[in-house]
């Protein structure tokens, strides 16, 4: 029976939205915790692991800052990893289907991920919750690129912009990035379950967000095209009311030019098949 994938990807500390509590797992054994061997509690570990990348960004800016008359704008490394934009990335796995091999897919998926963003991801650890007939899997990333003094920070959004390479001036940049990502990941997770003779269910184009942007962006087009159109003949109606006006008291004013216009209008109207022509 084929199995059934759902992935997504969200940032929090204690996982929520349906997602996995990492530490709460470790801490009372619900599930399984991968690809981290310490003796340390988890939350420790990822400071630890935060002082160890990002200490020199975290002294670079405190400097910046002080420079510019504003130390309370640096962030601590502490900070970096509680807040909204710098803290570590979920990606949330579903599967629905019995006899899934979730371990074996899980560490092979955590190594494919170091492949494709060795640049700019460091991946945690990965916890597991295995069902009767479902499961999750969710890996823990932290994704940073380097900042103004060449020392790397976190945060996914400076990555995102360099690993998927969308124009700035995208008006959408958020919604293709975060579409792009997920939609990476998925290919990424179907193509380790096809290696490892896993049979998935649906098509491509039902998980990911490909198909979305396809058409998102195609609203856009409609949209600037309609948008458009109504400017051009918002523009032309103006122009021709000034033009009647114009008509209207230069045929008041001559009344000999009358039976020329409206032979004229008459022509018009047959060549190109007019019903009314305002003028």
């Amino acid at each position: 029976m084929p199995f059934k994938i759902k992935i997504n990807a969200i940032r929090d500390l204690p996982i929520s939205d349906g997602g996995i509590d990492l530490w709460e797992t470790a801490e009372n054994q619900r599930g399984q915790i991968i690809g981290y061997y310490g003796d340390r509690v988890l939350k420790d570990y990822e400071l630890s692991v935060y002082e160890n990348l990002f200490s020199e960004h975290a002294r670079s800016e405190k400097a910046f800052y002080r420079t510019k008359k504003h130390p309370e704008r640096a962030k601590s490394v502490p900070e970096l990893w509680k807040m909204k934009k710098t803290m570590p990335d979920n990606i949330l796995i579903k599967v629905t289907g019995e006899g899934f091999p979730y371990e074996e897919i899980a560490r092979a998926y955590m190594e494919d991920i170091r492949t494709r963003y060795m640049e700019y991801a460091e991946v945690l650890y990965a916890g597991i919750i295995e069902k009767m007939d479902h499961g999750m899997i969710q890996v823990r990333i932290i994704w940073y690129a380097k900042d103004r003094y060449g020392f790397i920070a976190p945060g996914r959004s400076k990555a995102f912009s360099d690993i998927f390479a969308f124009d700035k001036e995208d008006r959408n940049k958020r919604y293709n990035e975060d579409t792009a990502y997920i939609s990476a990941e998925l290919r990424a997770f179907m193509r380790i379950c096809k290696q490892h003779s896993l049979e998935i269910d649906g098509t491509k184009e039902q998980y990911t967000g490909a198909a979305l942007l396809d058409i998102k962006k195609k609203e856009n087009e409609e949209k600037d095209e309609r948008e458009r159109m109504i400017l051009e003949m918002t523009r032309l109606s103006h122009k021709n009311q000034r033009y009647a006006a114009f008509l209207h008291e230069l045929i008041e004013e001559n009344p000999e030019i009358a039976e020329k216009f409206e032979e004229f209008n008459h022509t018009f109207k047959q060549k190109y098949e007019y019903k009314e022509v305002i003028w």
